[in-house]
């Protein structure tokens, strides 16, 4: 039986004629995997995610969300997806952590014992009435996180969700998607440059510059030559254990 999530066959995408951000790629993402797409800046790994959730249409080849072309997928509120810097587009919503939440769980149906769960279940129950404007971008992360989880999806997104979090935060962050790979059963996608903490926390990742390969051994992308031929420099990886 086939149980992958997402297929991207032979995928070419570009902004303008035949000018190619990204070229050929071809990847698969089984369910229940966490999954990490790394490489440079301008590499290709916004746009793969865009691609993925319908945002951007193809040049060229297939992808298929939970084995069905993505031309005539219409389950989308499978997908939970959280974009880069997400926290400015709502830096002055004058709303309380309770309320944002009560924005989307309204619409889902969701009771309120529910949506205190999800709070709780990402460590902001305790401050459920602070505005959203004062809350750290690390806050704000888990709390867009909650939101998006709140409706169960089989497939949650992530773009450089650690990207402009403070250090101490991150182990944080990724022991709440920890959490919900393992104990909710989605499969989550999330692009990243913070090599040297996949090992630890990702199961498989895709290395993305302009064209995609695979990496099967993470200790092997980590300590091999494999980042030298993504970033294009010598790269030391360093394995972080929690």
């Amino acid at each position: 039986m086939n149980n992958n999530i997402v297929e991207l066959v032979r995928v070419w995408i570009s902004y303008e004629p035949n000018v190619y951000v990204v070229e050929d790629a071809s990847f698969n993402v089984t369910e229940g995997d966490f999954m990490a797409l790394i490489g440079p800046n301008g590499g290709g790994k916004t746009t793969i995610l865009r691609t993925i959730i319908g945002l951007i249409k193809p040049a060229k080849g297939t992808v298929r969300l939970f084995g069905k072309d993505i031309k005539s997928f219409n389950e989308w509120s499978w997908i939970g997806y959280v974009p880069q810097s997400i926290e400015r587009r709502y830096a002055w919503f004058p709303l309380s952590v309770e309320e944002f939440m009560k924005l989307k769980s309204h619409s889902m149906s969701v009771s309120i014992d529910e949506l205190y769960r999800m709070l709780e279940f990402v460590g902001l129950w305790n401050i459920k009435n602070k505005r959203i404007s004062e809350l750290s971008v690390g806050q704000f992360q888990r709390l867009y996180i909650a939101r998006e989880i709140i409706s169960f999806p089989k497939l949650l997104l992530l773009d450089e969700p650690m990207s402009s979090i403070d250090i101490s935060f991150k182990k944080n962050l990724y022991d709440v998607l920890k959490d919900i790979n393992e104990n909710f059963g989605t499969t989550i996608i999330m692009s990243t440059h913070d090599v040297t903490a996949i090992s630890t926390y990702v199961k498989k990742v895709v290395c993305v510059n302009k064209k995609v390969f695979h990496a099967d051994n993470i200790e092997e992308l980590l300590y091999g030559k494999a980042l030298c031929k993504l970033y294009g420099y010598h790269v030391y990886g360093l394995n972080h254990n929690h």
